[in-house]
């Protein structure tokens, strides 16, 4: 049983060390206009803050301002947050006292707060 675990062990450990790199954020950002649901862009979103990609900036203020599910536009706000960038977070705060959405707006303000407070 022991060298059934042991072995068992080793291919997972070989499985994982061959897997594929994980994407760079330029490849991301590539991939973001070629998905088509929520759910994948929120994905790429949420990588893309994850890396603190500051070229994805951009980008992102672009997917929080036009997209219509209020969940993508929360997790770029989050995104924004983390990466730091000046013109993302000023968003981020503009949509806590201003936007149209009062769950998007209560979102916005979390994350703004959190993000003054150095909890990112």
């Amino acid at each position: 049983m022991k060298k059934l675990i042991l072995a068992a062990a080793v291919f997972t450990f070989t499985f994982i060390a061959n897997a594929a790199p994980s994407p760079t954020p330029a490849q991301l950002l590539a991939s973001l206009d070629g998905v088509e649901t929520d759910v994948a862009k929120g994905e790429i979103v949420y990588q893309l803050g994850e890396m603190e990609a500051v070229e994805a900036s951009g980008k992102l203020i672009e997917v929080f301002e036009t997209a219509d599910h209020q969940g993508l536009r929360v997790m770029a706000a989050l995104s924004l947050a983390k990466i730091g960038d000046e013109r993302g977070l000023e968003v981020v705060k503009r949509a806590a006292f201003n936007d149209a959405n009062d769950y998007v707006k209560k979102m916005c303000g979390v994350i703004y707060v959190a993000n003054w407070r150095g909890e990112f």
